[in-house]
Protein backbone atom coordinates (compact mmCIF):
# COMPACT_ATOMS: atom_id res chain seq x y z
CA UNK A 1 0.00 0.00 0.00
CA UNK A 2 1.61 3.63 -0.94
CA UNK A 3 0.49 6.43 1.33
CA UNK A 4 1.26 10.25 0.22
CA UNK A 5 2.25 12.68 2.87
CA UNK A 6 2.72 16.01 1.17
CA UNK A 7 0.60 17.48 3.81
CA UNK A 8 1.62 21.15 2.08
CA UNK A 9 0.05 20.21 -1.12
CA UNK A 10 -2.82 18.73 -0.07
CA UNK A 11 -4.12 20.56 3.14
CA UNK A 12 -7.70 21.90 3.22
CA UNK A 13 -7.98 25.34 3.81
CA UNK A 14 -9.68 26.67 6.86
CA UNK A 15 -13.86 27.62 6.19
CA UNK A 16 -13.09 31.16 7.87
CA UNK A 17 -10.55 31.67 4.92
CA UNK A 18 -12.53 30.05 2.23
CA UNK A 19 -15.08 33.01 3.19
CA UNK A 20 -12.26 35.59 3.94
CA UNK A 21 -11.01 35.00 0.29
CA UNK A 22 -14.07 34.77 -1.59
CA UNK A 23 -14.74 38.32 -2.22
CA UNK A 24 -11.05 38.75 -3.47
CA UNK A 25 -11.22 35.69 -5.83
CA UNK A 26 -14.25 36.36 -6.97
CA UNK A 27 -14.04 40.22 -8.16
CA UNK A 28 -10.18 40.77 -8.49
CA UNK A 29 -7.79 39.20 -10.97
CA UNK A 30 -3.87 39.83 -11.46
CA UNK A 31 -1.30 38.35 -12.03
CA UNK A 32 1.25 39.53 -9.81
CA UNK A 33 4.23 38.03 -12.25
CA UNK A 34 3.02 40.56 -15.08
CA UNK A 35 5.57 42.79 -15.94
CA UNK A 36 2.77 45.43 -16.76
CA UNK A 37 0.74 47.69 -14.44
CA UNK A 38 -2.79 46.45 -15.58
CA UNK A 39 -1.21 43.01 -14.90
CA UNK A 40 -0.49 43.25 -11.00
Amino acid sequence: MKVYLDNAATTPVHPLVVEAMMPVLANQFGNPSSIHGYGR
